[in-house]
């Protein structure tokens, strides 16, 4: 028998991540962040589970960071944000991710007319510190996302008794 989901409504979802609720809501949008049940329209109310509120947070954390909304959809379609955002599935998948994964390290490429959002996760500061030195990169977005999931996992862990 499978565990009972722990699902949160967008106002309590808000309070997990700090954030406004309204900014939330038009992040959702403009990053097309989907949840998994409920629609948008008037009167609506998203319902979220554990991996979408950790997809809400890394777009979140993303955009306090100060990357805009171009970026932060880029960033979210990268194939290293969306392995680690497919992991936090539950409450001790998000503490094993922290674990692992202390730095989310983002910057822009630019390649012609195209511009694109490279991501990578780093386990420590050393591994940060070789990126940061490459002298053919700049531009880079630090995101202690190891940090911000370990109190992710703590504010849902009391919301939900465990």
């Amino acid at each position: 028998m499978s565990a009972k989901p722990i699902i949160f409504q967008t106002p309590y979802v808000a309070r997990l991540l700090q954030a406004n609720r309204f900014t939330l809501n038009r992040l959702m949008i403009r990053g097309g962040i989907e949840t998994s049940f409920g629609s948008r329209g008037q009167g609506r109310q998203l319902i979220f589970t554990v991996e979408d509120v950790s997809k809400a947070a890394v777009a979140y954390w993303l955009f306090r960071s100060g990357l805009r909304m171009n970026a932060i959809r880029d960033a979210l379609v990268h194939r290293n944000t969306k392995d680690l955002c497919a992991r936090l599935t539950d409450i001790n998948e998000i503490k094993k991710a922290a674990s692992e994964v202390e730095f989310l390290v983002t910057w822009r490429l630019a390649k012609g007319n195209k511009a694109w959002q490279e991501i990578r996760l780093e386990s420590d500061v050393a591994g940060l510190e070789r990126l940061l030195e490459q002298r053919d990169q700049f531009g880079f977005v630090v995101v202690p996302i190891g940090r911000l999931l370990r109190e992710l996992a703590d504010r849902i862990s009391a919301s939900s008794g465990g």
